[in-house]
């Protein structure tokens, strides 16, 4: 279903510290596009695609570590 986006990595410079940083960029269009933006209209606590995405890149790094830690158990 989600198969109209492109994750893209680059090596950055934070301005202010000089620290060489990791930055990803997102490419969302097609039925990608069309979930988040059917997304954004049903729920009000979600204004952008950037909130969409960090709401659902946090919800599975929470999911992960659960995982993670069941296994350890």
């Amino acid at each position: 279903m989600m198969d109209n986006f492109i994750i893209l990595e680059d090596d950055l410079q934070n301005g202010d510290t000089g620290e060489l940083v990791k930055g990803v960029r997102i490419m969302v269009e097609g039925k990608f596009k069309n979930l988040l933006d059917s997304i954004i209209e049903s729920n009000s606590s979600f204004n952008n695609y950037s909130e969409v995405i960090g709401s659902a890149i946090t919800s599975g790094i929470t999911e992960i570590i659960s995982e993670l830690k069941s296994k350890r158990s």
